[in-house]
């Protein structure tokens, strides 16, 4: 027992250092999802545990984690098993004829104490950061005649300028078709384009003095604690949340989510850890392009099956992982198992992305396949909920080019029946609540 329990534990402990070093370099990414760092511990655990039951010694177990981890480009699939099944022989060779490896234990463990020594120190700094920037919600007032309201993200959606000129696509019938629906389309620009930043920008021109841009921590803290939806609980509305990529959103109260915290978040999350390996990197890929496909196939049904309760207010935020890389829709909506970015969910032409032609392709594809879903939603919610608000926009645009006019457009259109003083995305929600 006591050999089993020391194999376990010295077994988990370089996967787990690679995990919280893995994390802590692609904070920006899973700033949200710290409970995928005890998920994920559990599963190594748990492997390992089995492994220690074959009575396989932890140093062998750490050489095939550092054979797997390597990285050695992009290789064909048997060679790049070929090159590992090397690597990982000739440690075990190497491991069998040195049998103190207590100074590798030593440095492993010092490694990862520094690790997270960094990741808490980052996030109470992070912590402190956002309390200066989050105003008091006391302040603020929502019109009692406010009806329900249905926030529609799409990730990535650039603006009928910006896709005319970029991708030399005409948006116009999508366009005409939203102002038929009584939709104002002014469009709009935002420079906070990684993903979900938009939230953040109506934080901004609710308080002043909030820096352009923030610390990906820093905005998680933000965003977790964000006023908007604050007040909107405070204010009597009933949050629905269709998000479940981002759970900080669930720890509000009062939210009933219209889809569970998504499996896959987590299967991202390995999947950054662990891409290197050629056949593991192909599994993964597929697995999540599948996974995503199906998050959309859901998304749909719901969006087209809403019922709003009249006998109360509902605020509506729904994220739609479209057009954004990877993209998996055809234009027609069929699956695509896009294979074309070296890393799964680039969203950009670079050496680990796109090139020019197939980003151009994919994008445009996902923009025709959305279009068609997301007016069959409107033309629902406008004839269940006549006399609710929708705000359609993108977060961001896209990264074909490395123009700024390019990432920072996005699609922005508004139906309302009540009074605004200003249709831009900075200020709608500040003239919808608080004016």
């Amino acid at each position: 027992m006591k050999k089993w329990t020391q194999n376990t534990l010295l077994g988990t402990l370089f996967p787990l250092f690679w995990i919280i070093f893995t994390y802590n370099q692609n904070h920006g990414y899973f700033t949200s999802c710290y409970e995928l760092l005890w998920q994920t511990g559990l599963i190594l655990f748990t492997l390992h545990a089995f492994l220690s039951l074959l009575h396989i010694p932890y140093r062998y177990t750490w050489v095939i984690w550092i054979s797997l981890l390597i990285p050695l480009g992009n290789l064909s699939v048997f060679i790049d098993s070929l090159v590992r099944l090397i690597i990982a022989c000739m440690g075990c060779f190497i491991v069998r004829k040195i049998r103190c490896f207590k100074f590798a234990v030593s440095i492993v463990v010092l490694l990862l104490c520094l690790n997270v020594f960094q990741l808490i120190r980052q996030n109470l700094a992070a912590y402190k950061e956002a309390q200066v920037y989050l105003p008091d919600t006391k302040q603020f007032h929502i019109p009692k005649n406010s009806h329900n309201i249905y926030w529609i993200v799409c990730d990535a959606y650039v603006s009928i300028f910006a896709l005319q000129r970029y991708y030399n696509y005409d948006n116009t019938p999508f366009y005409a078709q939203l102002q038929e629906l009584g939709f104002n389309t002014p469009d709009g620009h935002t420079k906070h384009y990684p993903t979900l930043r938009a939230i953040n920008t109506y934080l901004q021109n609710i308080v002043s003095g909030i820096p352009d841009t923030l610390s990906s921590l820093t905005l998680h803290h933000t965003l977790k604690r964000t006023p908007l939806f604050k007040i909107c609980k405070e204010r009597g509305w009933i949050l629905r949340i269709l998000e479940p990529r981002c759970p900080f959103l669930h720890h509000l109260e009062n939210i009933q989510p219209l889809e569970p915290f998504a499996a896959s978040v987590l299967k991202e999350f390995m999947y950054s850890c662990f891409r290197y390996t050629t056949w593991l990197n192909d599994i993964f890929r597929g697995s999540l392009n599948k996974n995503l496909f199906a998050r959309h196939q859901r998304i749909n049904e719901q969006m087209l099956h809403i019922k709003p309760d009249t006998d109360s207010k509902h605020f509506y935020y729904i994220h739609i992982d479209c057009p954004h890389a990877p993209f998996i829709l055809h234009a027609d909506g069929s699956f695509n198992d896009d294979r074309d970015s070296v890393i799964w969910g680039e969203n950009e032409v670079s050496p680990s992305g796109y090139t020019a032609e197939t980003y151009q392709k994919g994008y445009i594809d996902q923009v025709q396949a959305l279009n068609n879903k997301i007016i069959a939603w409107l033309q629902h919610i406008v004839q269940v909920d006549p006399e609710s608000t929708i705000i359609l926009q993108g977060d961001h645009g896209t990264f074909m080019t490395s123009q700024e006019e390019e990432h920072q457009a996005l699609l922005f259109a508004v139906r309302t029946k009540q009074t605004c003083t200003s249709l831009q995305p900075e200020m709608i929600f500040k003239t919808l609540f608080y004016e």
